[in-house]
């Protein structure tokens, strides 16, 4: 797995580095990483509760994505092969939903 995704990344570190920034990109940049830190700082109230909130949400999806396969199989006595094939169907899914 190492070796095929080790191709769309070399192509996508070409591509990136074969193209310009855009204008916008450009006049709002900021000129260095305490640039950033003061930025954050400026915003930490709201930077902080961004953070809590995607922690909380992560967590919650983490729980549920792990333990529904093996809810399907004791609740629904879904057999594992199917339980499996589910599991690909739902993760493809939320890849998919990434670039939509």
């Amino acid at each position: 797995m190492f070796w095929a995704g080790l191709v769309p990344g070399v192509i996508t570190m070409l591509i990136a580095y074969k193209s310009p920034e855009s204008e916008a990109w450009k006049q709002h940049r900021v000129p260095s990483v305490w640039g950033i830190v003061r930025v954050v700082w400026d915003h930490r109230k709201s930077f902080s509760y961004l953070v809590l909130m995607l922690t909380l949400m992560i967590g919650l999806s983490h729980g549920t994505q792990d333990l529904y396969p093996d809810f399907l199989k004791t609740a629904h006595h879904i057999s594992p092969n199917v339980v499996a094939y589910l599991a690909m169907f739902y993760n493809v899914g939320a890849l998919l939903e990434q670039f939509l």
